[in-house]
């Protein structure tokens, strides 16, 4: 195994590519999971333009700088042969656009999309569910409704944080592979949920005891509402980062995290916002309020660890002492 592995990298070193592939390929009989041998393979086939089957190899040896150079390659081929059909495709469909707008300005043939529209706005739980969109134009006004008109429930925040939920999963299976390092199939998804769904469940329990400690206004179910109201962010521009991952290398990196840091500081922002009208504080109350709310969040956190492992240790004992009585037996 070790000489085969000697001779693969030789063979490789000495610009032997195509040789250094069918060992590498004899290296992988010894060992199937040696991810050297999945990327000596792909930097033959990367050496010989054949990046096809160059990405493919550094996927399954979690190779992204390597995959990132393959995936260059094959989008600017891609790019070179195809632009000219994109650019057509791209002009015939404002054209149709534009002429759609036109007809529609004068005949009003697509009217009816208006009266479909109102009346599947005239269903509550859609009213109250499209109302969740407008705490990213004016949080503090959707604060208000929240309170005061009642213009969202905890159903519509629920379902909001049902879709928060769905993005993340989608994320984990979907972004691209340059900015993915789940292994999806060594990944539970119904603890990637929970790692989401808990810490939020979490901080808005702490945020209203802190409140009430702190003479806030804010009811349990206000803070719950205006809590996954400040992540809408996250449900609007993380599908697109998913999508673009896809399409970017890592010399695009700065777009992605970019995007990512954007959309996480818009969220801090409103949640500020969110909190300071739910509770009606001033702003230095407001930073003392998220402070020893996130703190009591760390404090809960802990406090259920504890009890996990109590509880584990708890059923362990049982569990042998049972085990224990039945072999006596």
């Amino acid at each position: 195994f070790a000489l085969q592995v000697h001779e693969a990298l030789d063979l490789y070193n000495n610009a032997k590519y195509v040789e250094s592939i069918e060992v590498w390929e004899e290296v992988l009989r010894y060992n199937s999971m040696l991810d050297m041998a999945y990327r000596g393979i792909g930097l033959g086939y990367m050496m010989n333009q054949e990046y096809e089957k160059a990405l493919d190899q550094f996927e399954i040896a979690r190779d992204q700088e390597q995959y990132s150079e393959a995936y260059w390659e094959i989008r600017n081929i891609s790019l070179i042969n195809h632009l000219d059909k994109a650019i057509y495709l791209l002009f015939i469909l404002v054209l149709i656009i534009f002429a759609l707008r036109f007809i529609n300005k004068k005949y009003q043939i697509f009217a009816f999309t208006g009266n479909i529209k109102i009346k599947i706005k005239k269903q509550k739980p859609i009213r109250e569910f499209l109302y969740m969109f407008h705490f990213l134009k004016n949080p503090a006004d959707a604060c208000y409704g929240v309170k005061q008109e009642k213009k969202a429930t905890v159903l519509s925040a629920t379902i909001t944080l049902f879709l928060l939920v769905v993005i993340y999963i989608i994320s984990l299976v979907y972004t691209g592979f340059i900015f993915n390092d789940v292994i999806i199939e060594e990944t539970i998804l119904l603890q990637e949920a929970f790692k989401i769904v808990i810490p939020i469940l979490i901080f808005v329990v702490s945020n209203y005891l802190m409140s009430s400690l702190m003479e806030g206004e804010g009811t349990f179910k206000a803070v719950y509402i205006n809590t996954v109201g400040a992540l809408l962010p996250v449900i609007v521009i993380y599908p697109f980062l998913i999508l673009i991952s896809n399409f970017l290398t890592l010399n695009e990196a700065f777009i992605y995290n970019f995007g990512i840091f954007g959309m996480l500081l818009w969220s801090v922002i409103m949640l500020y916002f969110n909190i300071k009208e739910t509770h009606n504080y001033s702003v230095g109350q407001t930073f003392a309020n998220i402070f020893l709310s996130v703190i009591f969040m760390v404090v809960i956190i802990i406090i259920l660890l504890i009890v996990y492992l109590m509880v584990n240790q708890v059923t362990s004992f049982v569990i042998d002492v049972a085990r224990e009585v039945i072999l006596r037996e």
